[in-house]
C-alpha cells in the first residue's frame, strides 16, 4: 500500500513538472514574439548567433520616405543630373567667352574687308603694325557699342611712340566671338552710352559724334550722330542725326556729347580681366 501511494504520488508530481515545463515554453514563445513587434515607429529584431547577438533597428518612417520618395535627408543633385545642362566654366562656355578670348584661352575671328581670320588675343598688336616689338594692347573697355543690351570690348592699342595702332572691338554672337579693328581717329572719346567721337584719317576732311548700329561677319555699322564736314580750311556743312543742321545745332549737339560720362578704361592685365568679369 506505501508503496503504490509513493509511485502515485511520483506520478502526480511527474505530470506537475511536464505541465510547469509546458507552461514555460509557451510564455517564452510569446516573449520572443513580442521581442519582434513594432513598438512606436521602430522595430527591433535580435538575432542569436552562438554566444553573440546582433540587434538591428529598422525604422518604419524611413521605409515610408523611400516607398513615397520623399526627399527628407536627400542631397541636392549634381550638376547635369537635374536634366538642365549647366554651363562650362573657362573659355568653352558662351557667358566666359569674352573672358577667356581676353586671357589667350579662345580664339576669335578677326573680320576684315569681307573676309575672317581665326587668331589669339596675342596677334592684336600686329594687325597695326608687325615691325613694331612694342606694340601692345595698353587697356581695355566694356560698354555695350550698339544698344542691344549686351556688352562689348574695346581695346585700345598702342605702340613706342604713343600715337599710333589703334581700336579693336570684340563682339559675342552666340558662341563666337567677333574682332573689328579701327585706326585710333576712327573711335575717340568713348562714353558709357556707347557714343564716340571720330574724324577721318587726316582729321580734316570730315569728324563728328557716331555710335555702332550692328555688328556681322562682314564688318560693322555706323549711326552718324552728328557730322561737319570740310577742308583744311575749316568745316562747311553740318548734320545732326541725319538731318542738314547749322553750325550751331553741330556745336550743341558737341557740347551734349562732351558732357557725357566717359567710358571706364582698365589696364590690359589679368588681374583687371578677372576684376571686370
Amino acid at each position: 500500500m506505501g508503496r503504490k501511494m509513493i509511485v502515485s504520488i511520483g506520478g502526480v508530481a511527474a505530470l506537475a513538472v511536464f505541465f510547469c515545463v509546458g507552461w514555460w515554453l509557451g510564455r517564452s514563445t510569446e516573449r520572443g514574439e513580442a521581442m519582434t513587434s513594432e513598438s512606436g515607429d521602430s522595430k527591433q529584431t535580435t538575432f542569436e548567433s552562438g554566444d553573440s547577438k546582433q540587434t538591428a533597428w529598422e525604422s518604419s518612417d524611413s521605409k515610408q520616405m523611400e516607398s513615397e520618395g520623399s526627399s527628407y535627408g536627400q542631397t541636392e543633385p549634381e550638376s547635369g543630373e537635374s536634366g538642365q545642362t549647366a554651363p562650362e566654366s573657362g573659355g568653352s562656355a558662351p557667358d566666359g567667352l569674352l573672358k577667356a578670348v581676353l586671357l589667350g584661352e579662345a580664339q576669335f575671328l578677326h573680320c576684315s574687308e569681307g573676309k575672317t581670320e581665326a587668331m589669339d588675343i596675342s596677334g592684336i598688336p600686329a594687325l597695326f603694325d608687325e615691325a613694331d616689338p612694342l606694340m601692345k594692347i595698353f587697356d581695355f573697355a566694356v560698354v555695350d557699342l550698339d544698344g542691344d543690351g549686351k556688352e562689348e570690348v574695346v581695346l585700345f592699342v598702342i605702340g613706342v611712340a604713343g600715337d599710333m595702332g589703334g581700336k579693336v572691338i570684340l563682339y559675342q554672337a552666340d558662341s563666337e566671338v567677333y574682332g573689328y579693328s579701327t585706326d585710333n581717329r576712327t573711335l575717340v572719346d568713348l562714353k558709357k552710352d556707347g557714343t564716340y567721337s571720330y574724324s577721318d584719317p587726316t582729321g580734316m576732311a570730315e569728324g563728328g559724334i557716331a555710335a555702332f548700329s550692328g555688328f556681322s561677319r562682314d564688318g560693322y555699322t555706323v549711326d552718324k550722330k552728328a557730322s561737319a564736314t570740310g577742308t583744311y580750311e575749316g568745316w562747311d556743312s553740318f548734320a545732326v542725326e541725319g538731318q542738314p543742321a547749322t553750325e550751331k545745332e553741330y556745336m550743341d549737339m558737341i557740347s551734349r556729347q562732351e558732357e557725357k560720362q566717359d567710358a571706364e578704361w582698365h589696364e590690359f592685365c589679368k588681374e583687371a580681366i578677372d576684376a571686370v568679369f
